[in-house]
């Protein structure tokens, strides 16, 4: 969401459960959430593993053309 083309540049896959982000807590640090508490945290994190890199980049204008692929959500 923050690139000038969106689109897919490889592949990963989830490889831990669901976790508070530690930086949320943290008042020095940028991601600081004041309204985030231990007991209910705003922010949840996610480890991903890299699996591999696709031959080439994939624009979503581009998987969007792809029959099947038409309402995929990235």
């Amino acid at each position: 969401s923050s690139c000038e083309i969106p689109g897919i540049a490889g592949i990963a896959t989830v490889s831990s459960a669901p976790y508070p982000d530690p930086t949320q807590y943290e008042k020095k640090s940028e991601y600081f959430d004041p309204k985030s508490t231990k007991d209910s945290p705003r922010w949840i994190l996610v480890d991903v593993k890299f699996e591999r890199d696709l031959k080439r980049y994939l624009p979503l204008d581009e998987i969007r053309t792809i029959k099947g692929l038409e309402a995929m959500r990235l």
